[in-house]
Formats: C-alpha cells, structure tokens, sequence
C-alpha cells in the first residue's frame, strides 16, 4: 500500500466522527414539498444571488472567528483567508485541513437563518465556482454517467430510516463530499473502533448527466488533497433512495442512491415555486420578503 493512500486513509479516520452531516435528518422533511426543504432551497439561492461582496465577506469572518475564540491555529486560518482569498480558491479553502467545512455543516445542519446569511460569502463564490466546473465535467464523463462514493458512521436511528425508505426522496443539507474511489469510501465507513454503536454504511450514488440538477463535480485539481478524488455536490441537491443491503464483500451496509433531476415530477411543486419565486439578484428587500412568508 502506498504511503499516499495511507496518508489518505488517515485523514479519513480523523474525519470520520462528523463526517455523517450530510443530509436532513429522517422526518416528513425527507419529502421533498415539505415547506422546510423548500424554504432551506429558496434561501440558499437568494444569498447565491446577494452582491454584498465586502459586507458578506466582513459578516463571514466575524463567524468563523466567534466561533473559535481562543483557538489560535483556527484564528490564523481566518487572518490568512482575510487576506489571500480569490474566489478562484473558495473549493480549495472548503478542503482545506481546518474547521471551516466543519463550521459550513453545523450551520447547514442546523438550519439557522442568522447564521446561514453570515456564511453567504463562502456558500457563493463555492457555489460559482462548483457551477462553471459543472459544465465542463458533463462533457467530461459523457453520456453513460458514474458512480461515486461516500462512507460514513451513521446513527442507528437514521440507518432505520433508510431502510424503510426505499424509492424514497431525500434533500441534500450541506455540501456533500463524495469519491470515485470506492476504496476511500470504505475506509470511511470503516471509521474507527470507538464507535460501536454507529453503523458502517457507504453511499453508492448513480449520477447521470442529463439530470438536470444542483452543480456538482470533480474538484480534485481545486481540492488541498487531489488524491481524494473527490466529487462535490451544492447543497438542496436531491436524491432517491434505490436499495439498502449488506456486502459481505466490503463488510459495510450500502445505500444504493440516485441523483434526481429537475424535471422529476415528485419535484415539480417545488421547483416551480422556486423558479416563481428567485430573481437574477437578491438584496434586504428580497430576504424581508422571505421571511414574512416563512
């Protein structure tokens, strides 16, 4: 084995205990034209959509930097995004080995408006940046499509879920790293021996090209880590629940997914409302409005 591949497997085994914040935690949210999925998708496009550069950015740092008072290694990584970040980096400073992708997936998770709206700076510029390498990466993987990858420890409660959820849809809370290297994946869900109560579970997830969806995409030659061989997927982005099984083989519980795409019609409420609804640009006046109708 490579020492590569070991530093990598390392790396997933210091992640491995949040590495589960990846989608809403099982409820009647999980369908899709539940009021909270569709808000969560509406508000994250109105601040896609704000032009508040300093103001954002300004909000965004004061964030990170509350967050970690007293952390001195945490605080220097927050400085030096003060005064080096180029939106052409916003991907490479999600990957980056500190607490900023940790702080993006409690705050996502959680659902706080007050702190979505302080992370608008990074959540846009990762967000147009995953946009124009989308296009370029359909007509790099071609009509037939791939299979990508994401291993976790998952609550047992929520595992539960998945099993009775088949043909089921989920929404997508945070950006999701996955892999193409189911062997990354693995080690994942492998995770670590203090966990016994977790589930060992990976995600199998068929991505087709011509779904219209969310952007999502390589991001190896953007990542901090291109040996991960990762692929990224915007947050709101919609799934369906194929299978749920156990491999005697990879010793690990799989959950077979599908992206779905716009034109879905268990999606149609939703995203005609959303498309009703969003603007080309968004200010204060389109949050107040959103937030008298929620």
């Amino acid at each position: 084995m490579s020492s590569n591949h070991d530093d990598i497997i390392k790396r997933i085994l210091s992640r491995s205990e949040s590495n589960w914040l990846g989608f809403k935690s099982p409820s009647p949210t999980k369908d899709t034209n539940n009021e909270s999925v569709i808000w969560f998708r509406l508000f994250i496009q109105i601040l896609i959509r704000m032009n508040d550069i300093d103001q954002a950015k300004n909000d965004f740092l004061r964030l990170w930097r509350e967050s970690y008072v007293g952390n001195t290694s945490e605080l220097k990584y927050a400085d030096e995004f003060e005064k080096e970040f180029q939106p052409s980096r916003a991907i490479w400073w999600y990957t980056r080995e500190c607490e900023l992708y940790k702080l993006i997936k409690r705050i996502c998770s959680s659902v706080d408006y007050n702190d979505l709206y302080a992370l608008r700076f990074i959540i846009k510029h990762v967000y147009l940046q995953l946009q124009e390498e989308h296009h370029q990466y359909l007509r790099k993987i071609g009509k037939h499509g791939m299979i990508v990858y994401r291993g976790c420890l998952m609550p047992p409660e929520d595992f539960e879920w998945y099993q009775t959820a088949i043909g089921g849809l989920l929404s997508l809370q945070t950006l999701m790293s996955t892999t193409l290297n189911k062997e990354i994946a693995i080690g994942f869900a492998k995770g670590v021996q203090m966990h016994s109560n977790k589930v060992q579970a990976m995600f199998e997830i068929l991505v087709e090209p011509k779904k219209v969806t969310l952007p999502y995409a390589d991001i190896s030659k953007f990542s901090e880590y291109p040996d991960d061989e990762e692929v990224l997927f915007m947050m709101g982005t919609i799934f369906q629940v194929n299978d749920v099984h156990y491999s005697d083989s990879e010793k690990t519980w799989k959950i077979n997914l599908s992206l779905c795409g716009e034109d879905d019609p268990r999606l149609k409420n939703m995203i005609d409302y959303i498309k009703y609804e969003i603007k080309d640009t968004a200010n204060l006046i389109t949050l107040a409005h959103f937030f008298i109708k929620i």
